[in-house]
C-alpha cells in the first residue's frame, strides 16, 4: 500500500529519531524505512508498527486530509461513529467487545443486500476469532479487513465505527463492556459529515 511519505519523515524528526532508531522500534529493517520515506511504498504490518510507535491512528499515516463521520444514537445519546479506513481500525472497534450494535442504510437491491449482509458477517467472524489468533494470524486477519474495506468501497458503500463502553443485561446481570458498533451506508448518504484535519480533536480518535 502507498502512505505518506512526508507524514513519517516529519514525525520521525520530531521525535529525533534516526531511520535506524525507527527501524529499531518497528521491528523492520533500516532499508524499510528508506523504502517508506522514498516512496511512500509500506506493507500492511509496517503501518500498524508507525502508527503504534508515533501514537497516531492509522488513518494519519495514510495521508488522509479529512475524516467522515456519522451520527448514531448510541447508548441514549447522539455520538459520530467515525468511518473506518483499514483493518487496524476495524480492529480497534471490534477487540475486546462483548457485543456488537450493527446498523445499514436499506439496500437497493437484492445483490447490495447480500454483500452487505456478507461483509457485516465476515466483520464480526474475525471479531470472534480474535483473541484465540497468534501474532500471525492477526496480521493475516488485518490485512484481509483492510482488503475487504476496499472491496466495500469499490460497491459504492461505507464503513463507519466506534467502541463504546456500555452496560448490559446478561442472563439478568448488569455487565459493563466495550460494544462494537457498526454502521453501513451508501457513499452518497447525505447524513454523512465531512471534517477537515485542521478542526479534529482528539475526542473524534477512538
Amino acid at each position: 500500500m502507498k502512505i505518506d511519505k512526508n507524514i513519517i519523515k516529519q514525525l520521525r524528526l520530531k521525535q529525533g529519531f534516526t531511520q535506524e532508531q525507527l527501524a529499531h522500534y518497528c521491528g523492520c529493517n533500516q532499508r524499510t524505512i528508506m523504502r517508506v520515506e522514498k516512496d511512500g511504498t509500506c506493507s500492511q504490518e509496517t503501518l500498524n508498527a508507525l502508527a503504534a510507535v508515533f501514537g497516531v491512528k492509522t488513518w494519519v499515516l495514510i495521508g488522509k486530509k479529512s475524516i467522515q463521520r456519522f451520527p448514531q444514537n448510541v447508548n441514549g445519546e447522539e455520538q459520530y461513529l467515525i468511518r473506518l479506513y483499514s483493518g487496524k481500525m476495524i480492529i480497534e472497534t471490534f477487540i475486546n467487545s462483548i457485543a456488537y450494535k450493527i446498523d445499514y442504510e436499506i439496500p437497493k437491491n437484492t445483490n447490495d443486500a447480500e454483500f452487505v449482509a456478507n461483509a457485516i458477517q465476515e466483520i464480526k467472524d474475525w471479531g470472534e476469532l480474535w483473541s484465540d489468533f497468534d501474532i500471525g494470524e492477526q496480521i493475516k486477519a488485518s490485512t484481509r479487513l483492510t482488503e475487504l474495506i476496499s472491496e466495500i468501497e469499490e460497491k459504492g458503500f461505507v464503513l463507519f465505527g466506534l467502541r463504546t463502553k456500555e452496560r448490559l443485561n446478561i442472563f439478568s446481570q448488569e455487565i459493563e463492556g466495550s460494544i462494537c458498533n457498526l454502521f453501513i451506508c451508501y457513499q452518497d448518504n447525505d447524513n454523512i459529515v465531512i471534517l477537515n484535519s485542521e478542526n479534529l480533536d482528539h475526542k473524534m480518535c477512538f
